[in-house]
């Protein structure tokens, strides 16, 4: 890895910092920025599985309820 290449920690710690703004569910960037981060923390997992720290991964079979 390159001396200019971030780390999945920091990458992490990046993703965590956006989820925390207080406009994060309607602010496009930050979640669009959040999904680039966690892809590139964790470049083998498939789309649309990777979740930020304590959320729970989406069903594929919908909502219970």
């Amino acid at each position: 890895m390159a001396q200019d290449e971030p780390t999945a920690a920091w990458l992490v710690i990046e993703a965590r910092r956006l989820l925390a703004l207080p406009d994060y569910a309607t602010n496009a960037a930050a979640q669009r920025q959040v999904t680039g981060l966690f892809k590139a923390a964790y470049p083998g997992e498939p789309a649309g599985t990777a979740t930020a720290p304590g959320q729970v991964p989406a069903s594929p079979f919908g909502q219970r309820g």
